[in-house]
């Protein structure tokens, strides 16, 4: 899904545009090479700077959301479409954002980031930034996720100093609080066409019209679903799987990774992810390296329905300047 604040530490930072395998995308920035039937596409940075950017989202139009800063500048959440860089702003107050999702109607969830730290979960739409507020008692808050429905998930603390996570689900102006399953915190990191919602509560979870169903009993997380209600997401030991009607599939971990964390799933069931040293991609049992730029490691944080990947990768071999990019065959 860089300093991406609390979604850093739990999804890789993601991004994604095929210029013509995406639908009805302009023209795309100079790409380098790549292996394994993909080139990869740096898509640059708001600034023009070296450093840096990363992509988190795409959705089937071939949008590309995610967020760029460098040395001198603030962050900023920016879409990418037909080979153009924009940034978003921030919710009225804010001084820096980052986009963490993009549905097929233009309309991107991420958070600003206000003076003193605090951050609030924030809805693009129209050329609007709309605050979604935060629990009572709490001070920050983040959106992860939206549907063609307009429904966004993420999660509010309910108390001060980012105290006591509760995953939320907006829709038309209101908050509401999907409780905790584990009886003290829960997370939602995303939720798929038909308001089913995955994330975590000490076990990953899913939360659907049938209740809560607690995908497995060792500690974790399920990171993305798609509209089969088909989950992936990974567990405390670093297994990372992929759950379909009841039933786990391990992914295996490339030698030497000390994780390895998937970080989307399309209609396909196509997975993207990244670890150690690689992003990389899953189908049918077979694990596939995506080609980096010309520095260091990257991560893939989604894929759509077109097969389009984005995410990020170093320029430099120190891995400190990385940029968003897309990945397409």
């Amino acid at each position: 899904m860089g300093p991406r604040d609390y979604r850093s530490r739990t999804r890789a930072a993601a991004l994604l545009l095929a210029i013509v395998v995406l639908a009805t995308v302009g023209a795309a920035p100079a790409s380098a090479a790549g292996g394994a039937g993909y080139r990869v596409v740096d898509l640059g940075t708001l600034t023009g700077e070296a450093c840096c950017s990363e992509a988190t989202a795409v959705n089937d139009r071939g949008d590309v959301v995610g967020s760029s800063w460098s040395f001198t500048t603030s962050r900023y959440a920016f879409v990418w479409r037909a080979g153009r860089m924009t940034s978003l702003g921030t919710a009225p107050g804010g001084i820096a954002s980052l986009a963490l999702d993009v549905n097929n109607r233009g309309d991107v969830v991420g958070y600003t980031i206000f003076p003193g730290g605090t951050t609030h979960a924030t809805l693009w739409r129209g050329g609007t930034a709309v605050d979604l507020g935060v629990f009572p008692g709490g001070d920050n808050s983040y959106a992860s996720a939206i549907n063609d429905r307009g429904e966004v998930v993420g999660w509010s603390a309910t108390e001060p100093n980012n105290g006591r996570l509760h995953a939320f689900r907006w829709r038309d102006g209101s908050l509401t609080d999907l409780g905790t399953p584990d009886g003290y915190g829960s997370v939602a990191y995303d939720v798929n066409a038909r308001g089913q919602v995955v994330g975590s509560s000490t076990t990953p979870v899913l939360w659907s019209a049938r209740g809560v169903t607690r995908l497995g009993t060792e500690p974790g997380r399920a990171t993305a679903i798609n509209a089969r209600g088909h989950v992936v997401g990974n567990t405390q030991s670093g297994q990372a799987f992929i759950w379909r009607e009841g039933r786990f599939t391990d992914l295996p971990r490339q030698p030497g990774a000390t994780f390895h964390q998937p970080q989307g799933i399309n209609d396909r069931d196509q997975v993207v992810g990244g670890n150690d040293f690689d992003a990389w991609t899953w189908q049918r049992g077979r694990t596939t390296l995506l080609p980096r730029l010309a520095g260091g490691a990257g991560a893939a944080e989604d894929i759509n329905n077109n097969g389009a990947i984005v995410g990020q990768s170093a320029t430099t071999p120190d891995g400190l300047n990385p940029h968003a990019v897309l990945w397409t065959r």
